[in-house]
């Protein structure tokens, strides 16, 4: 339920939300399978969009485990483009935006009711965006710890443990982070 299953529940709200705004670029909402096999479905996907050179992505916001916050109660934990790591940062170009990005997404989470924290890129489905140069960020909520939670990747990970205010908090979130992007002029 909560990986990934309030990612793409908050994702569908935005996106319903946003159906009829008047916006100055165009919006994709994509959901991937196989994070967990080694990001195939995202990796997939980037190799999709390079090779039609007519699709231009520009920015990606990932929403990976957003519903579960117990060992992070009320946080959020803000994602940005710069890992120290190679691994994780294989553009470093894109790494100034990415942090003014998140800074945007930061500063949406006080009208969300959220306190927040900095993070870095790492494991999921923005790495293969980030090493075709896109500038991405990514909400979680840090429930992704096997030795501190018992649900992780686990099949207890079920409906009844999601925080629903929490995951409408993160929806709200990303929602106020689009708009203020999405409705700037480039």
């Amino acid at each position: 339920a909560n990986d990934n299953a309030s990612g793409v529940s908050a994702i569908l709200e935005i996106a319903r939300i946003l159906y009829k705004q008047k916006l100055y670029c165009n919006l994709q909402f994509v959901f991937f399978s196989g994070e967990e096999q080694g990001l195939l479905g995202s990796k997939h996907y980037a190799k999709f969009l390079k090779e039609k050179n007519n699709i231009s992505k520009y920015r990606l916001i990932n929403l990976d485990m957003v519903g579960c916050p117990q060992l992070n109660p009320g946080l959020v934990i803000v994602e940005r483009d710069n890992n120290t790591k190679l691994r994780y940062n294989k553009v470093r170009e894109n790494d100034a935006d990415s942090v003014k990005f998140g800074n945007i997404m930061r500063g949406m989470s006080r009208y969300a009711g959220l306190q927040y924290r900095l993070d870095s890129i790492y494991d999921s489905d923005y790495e293969h965006f980030e090493e075709e140069g896109s500038i991405v960020i990514g909400a979680y909520d840090g429930s992704g710890q096997e030795d501190l939670n018992p649900h992780y990747h686990d099949t207890s990970d079920t409906a009844s443990l999601i925080d629903w205010n929490y995951l409408n908090a993160v929806t709200k979130m990303v929602l106020g982070t689009i708009l203020k992007v999405a409705r700037l002029p480039s």
